[in-house]
């Protein structure tokens, strides 16, 4: 069952659900960008706790997101929600909780996500998969990670799901397209995220999103990826989406409105 993140031209996407006005990967954040851009997609990542449940948290210590210390690994769902996530500007937001899966899931029923694999664990795949089918979500998400041999895992039991690109294959493509042999280059997945730029290098080329196109893969695109930069302003949504890109990763989908240039005028 392929995704509905495949049906639109354009998609703005909600990094780890919008990380500056309120803490990543929270409910609260996804409440935020979705008031700004309702059709957008959120991007989560995900890992698990102490008893195997799968919850919203980027990194593997607790420390530069919350008041916590330690694994996020070694604490259960219920010792990580009674922490305090933090602002962008590192200081607490006492009505943020750690979220899991199945509560993001409970709380934007239908609601197009990018689920974004973290942990190099097979049992967090089965996991993913259970809560996903439970809430019926198969035809709503993608599925991401740097981890090529999870993606491999994933497409092996759920061959009909929606994946993004990992590590490897979109190597590949990108070497291959500095020597303009992008079109001898497999690839398996339905997306593909290349950053506009790679620090000073150019990724994003009219010859590699053509070539992207012809075989009916999706770009989705960030301004660097090194420093990594997400869109975050209207001006360079105008520019990037130019490109004929169908989608831009942003921090905030606030900052792509302005008072007299609607968002759905260029979207």
């Amino acid at each position: 069952m392929k995704s509905t993140l495949l049906n639109n031209d354009f998609n703005i996407i909600a990094y780890r659900g919008g990380t500056e006005e309120k803490p990543e990967n929270s409910v609260a954040a996804i409440l935020h960008s979705l008031r700004y851009s309702p059709d957008a997609i959120i991007e989560i990542d995900l890992q698990r706790t102490k008893e195997n449940n799968v919850i919203a948290f980027h990194d593997f210590d607790l420390e530069r997101t919350s008041n916590g210390k330690g694994k996020v690994c070694h604490f259960t769902v219920e010792e990580l929600q009674t922490l305090n996530l933090k602002n962008a500007d590192g200081t607490l937001n006492s009505l943020c909780k750690i979220a899991t899966l199945d509560e993001i899931f409970k709380t934007f029923k239908g609601q197009r996500f990018i689920l974004d694999i973290h942990e190099n664990n097979p049992t967090l795949i089965k996991k993913v998969i259970a809560i996903v089918e439970s809430h019926e979500q198969q035809s709503n998400i993608a599925i991401q990670s740097i981890h090529d041999v999870i993606i491999d895992q994933f497409r092996l039991l759920k061959p009909t799901w929606t994946f993004i690109a990992g590590t490897k294959e979109t190597k590949r493509f990108i070497y291959a397209s500095k020597l303009r042999m992008e079109r001898w280059v497999k690839l398996k997945s339905d997306i593909i995220f290349l950053p506009e730029k790679l620090g000073k290098m150019k990724i994003l080329t009219t010859r590699a999103l053509n070539e992207l196109h012809r075989r009916k893969i999706k770009v989705w695109t960030c301004k660097n990826f090194d420093p990594y930069e997400n869109v975050n302003s209207y001006d360079e949504i105008k520019r990037i989406k130019g490109l004929e890109v169908d989608g831009i990763y942003t921090d905030n989908p606030e900052k792509l409105i302005e008072v007299q240039s609607p968002l759905s005028a260029i979207c």
